[in-house]
């Protein structure tokens, strides 16, 4: 099947319930009590009336259009209290007319993408590029394609991995833990600093059991910590104490920062 290029969720505005944190809920398949009821089933021929969705088709519960001239498909699917759209290929065209159809007959929109209500559909603009921004990347990037170097020896599949990886959530949740870790560096640079777990090395379990000790986690909150390293150990600590934790952890062969 086709990548899902966006997802948009669509429900009725109600009480308390006119949050992201409701679009959240929707797009995981959690429902919230008390959502307002939709009339779907007119809501969706008015829809098929409207330009360029001439050709909807419903099935029950399930609706999808493809539009090949602009090489682009949805497909929906309609839940008790709420709609949740998939697109496909160049999206913005049905996308953009679905969402003016959607709130202009009183619904609210949820982008899963970009984890947040739109009001109204998004306008282009050049990125505005921090100047610690080609440097996080670039950290980001090695890191990445250190773990892809391990785990595939063709330089092809490579190349398509790390495309891949640059296009996807994943990238842009790394990226936004690089900016917190320098964030936490700026603030902390008086007297206390921030323990960086940067890798855990050949000795993972060790480093681990010492994580445990200097954090009282539970082994499996230890392990995902390690796992999705960097990651800050110890937060806001006096930096007697946290070169003490980066000797220890360096002895077992991590790669430790102090920031």
């Amino acid at each position: 099947m086709a990548q899902v290029a966006a997802r948009l969720i669509f429900w009725k505005p109600s009480p308390g319930h006119d949050t992201v944190e409701t679009g959240k809920q929707l797009a995981a398949g959690s429902v919230p009590a008390a959502l307002s009821a939709i009339d779907t089933s007119n809501l969706l021929v008015r829809l098929r009336a409207s330009r360029g969705f001439a050709r909807l088709a419903i099935r029950g519960h399930h609706f999808f259009v493809e539009n090949a001239r602009a090489e682009a498909a949805l497909e929906g699917d309609v839940h008790d209290g709420y709609l949740d759209v998939r697109f496909y290929g160049s999206f913005e065209a049905l996308a953009k007319p679905l969402f003016q159809f959607m709130t202009g007959h009183g619904l609210i929109c949820y982008a899963h993408g970009d984890r947040e209500l739109l009001s109204k559909w998004p306008a282009f603009k050049e990125p505005e590029i921090d100047r610690g921004y080609a440097a996080r990347m670039q950290r980001v990037l090695e890191r990445h394609n250190q773990k892809v170097r391990e785990q595939e020896p063709d330089p092809n599949r490579r190349a398509k991995a790390m495309n891949a990886f640059v296009k996807s959530e994943q990238f842009r949740d790394e990226m936004a833990r690089e900016y917190d870790l320098e964030m936490a560096r700026e603030r902390g640079a008086a007297a206390t600093v921030d323990v960086l777990l940067m890798a855990a090395g050949e000795k993972k379990m060790e480093v681990i059991r010492v994580i445990r000790r200097l954090t009282g986690m539970e082994l499996r909150e230890a392990k995902k910590l390690v796992d999705a390293a960097p990651n800050v150990v110890l937060a806001g600590v006096r930096r007697e104490k946290a070169e003490r934790v980066c000797d220890e952890l360096e002895a077992l062969g991590a790669r430790v920062e102090l920031r």
